[in-house]
């Protein structure tokens, strides 16, 4: 991303998450996130609010990116579901790396009375989100820590720690929408980091694309739009991985006990039937692995 310039993809990821929560009703919705509409900015409000401009976006999104929608607030509920896993199995730590406008410190039952949780994430953004947690939050939570890291740049093992990070204890890592957007040796550098300097029974979890996301080949409608637009917002896609080749990547990397998911699969565990899930993309992954600590 552009220097002192804030995440456009955080900003969509919120207007997504947003939309879901004000748009569907609440008997239906595949996640709930009351504070995403704080994110937005004055003219993304105005598309949720006019059903005209509503009806618009979505047919033109279903035209260039059919299927995507549904599978990132499937992503959303997937991360929000190991979360909970990992709270009722004794997590001590949470970390999200790229963290943009996620709101899982402020929203997921359990976190704020026994996790601290250490938000990573670019200055230019985290100072955008800062600055909006103190519209909603009087005071702002003291069990999240904010840490500035350029990842491509700065040490990730130094800040963590001057923030409070404990090397010893549980702790759970999340990368939404993030390891697509970093150089393939920072990916390992950082799952390096991950297995070195995380307690025992620690994990991570995060959504990939195909290797075809990066070198332009990819097939897909949605792929091609979506390659596309990251690169107009000067946020282009460096690191793919097939679904195929997940599980061993992780393996190799020092990882257990993967849950390697295939994006097509949620219709079937997150949507359950609900027709929406039909309509999921294909060249979405999700991971979730355990650190080997043999």
């Amino acid at each position: 991303m552009e220097a002192n310039k804030a995440s456009v993809t955080a900003e969509l990821m919120a207007r997504n998450r947003a939309a879901e929560h004000l748009l569907v009703p609440a008997g239906q919705r595949i996640c709930n996130d009351s504070y995403a509409h704080h994110f937005i900015s004055t003219e993304g409000r105005r598309n949720l609010n006019s059903p005209l401009r509503r009806t618009i976006r979505r047919l033109v999104f279903r035209f260039l990116y059919p299927g995507v929608y549904n599978t990132i607030i499937a992503r959303v509920r997937f991360l929000d579901d190991r979360v909970q896993a990992c709270l009722a199995a004794g997590l001590e730590q949470l970390v999200i790396l790229g963290a943009g406008y996620d709101t899982r410190a402020y929203r997921l039952n359990g976190l704020a009375e026994r996790v601290q949780v250490f938000e990573v994430d670019h200055p230019a953004t985290q100072a955008v989100k800062k600055a909006k947690l103190k519209e909603i939050f009087n005071p702002v939570p003291g069990h999240v820590h904010h840490v500035p890291v350029e990842l491509e740049r700065d040490n990730l093992a130094e800040q963590l720690k001057k923030a409070g990070y404990d090397p010893n204890q549980k702790t759970f890592f999340i990368m939404e929408g993030l390891v697509m957007y970093l150089p393939p040796p920072f990916v390992d550098k950082i799952l390096g980091f991950i297995r070195e300097q995380s307690g025992a029974g620690s994990a991570v979890a995060f959504d990939y694309l195909p290797p075809s996301m990066v070198d332009g080949t990819v097939k897909a409608r949605e792929g091609r739009s979506m390659m596309k637009a990251v690169r107009k917002w000067g946020e282009p896609f460096k690191f793919g991985l097939n679904v195929n080749d997940a599980a061993g990547f992780m393996r190799l990397r020092g990882f257990k006990d993967i849950m390697n998911v295939h994006a097509p699969e949620l219709k079937h565990t997150i949507f359950k039937g609900n027709p929406r899930g039909e309509d999921i993309s294909g060249i979405f992954g999700l991971m979730f692995a355990v650190v080997d600590s043999r």
